[in-house]
């Protein structure tokens, strides 16, 4: 109908490895592999992307492509999806993604967004835009607003409240669809 501009949604499912059933957030943080070395190459050689990568081997390294079309891309998850967008989209591939988003959930302590997103590699990218949601009744939302907090506070992020990051909290709204 000509509302938006055409695009590629890929949503991976979620699974369980036997190994991480103890500890779900391990894959949160390891989701970066899978990603960058499988993900985004398997679909970007398949798809006509501004990668400008279509019909060509899925094993080749195209970091150099993917990097210089980050600005057309973006990484958003809802929950746990939060935080590996968080963990393995933000802070372990801020030079393939510009935009994102953290519905219900968000995991980086400062710490942590200090020895990820100020490595001298990302120096150079700019995060155009981080969209945060939750409902009042999120049970997240206190850990939530602390976290959101804390990565206003990290100077090298430059995140600039209602610039290029917003928190909207919907009344009446729960960990679900209604804050998503």
């Amino acid at each position: 109908y000509g509302i938006i501009d055409p695009l590629i949604v890929v949503t991976p499912t979620w699974y369980v490895e036997n190994d991480c059933e103890d500890d779900l957030d391990v894959l949160t943080y390891t989701f970066k592999e899978e990603l960058r070395n499988y993900l985004m190459p398997y679909i970007e050689t398949r798809y006509s992307t501004y990668a400008g990568i279509l019909n060509k081997d899925d094993s080749l390294d195209y970091s150099k492509e993917f990097i210089e079309s980050r600005d057309q891309r973006a990484f958003a998850g809802l929950s746990r999806g939060a935080f590996t967008t968080i963990h393995s989209a933000l802070c372990e591939s801020l030079d393939y993604f510009s935009y994102f988003g953290a519905f219900s959930g968000v995991d980086a302590d400062t710490e942590y967004l200090n020895e990820t997103l100020l490595r001298p590699e990302f120096d150079q990218y700019k995060i155009n835009y981080l969209y945060v949601t939750s409902g009042t009744f999120d049970f997240l939302l206190p850990s939530q607003l602390q976290q959101y907090s804390n990565m206003l506070n990290v100077a090298g992020l430059k995140l600039k409240l209602n610039y290029n990051t917003s928190f909207d909290v919907f009344p009446m709204r729960y960990h679900s669809m209604g804050s998503w």
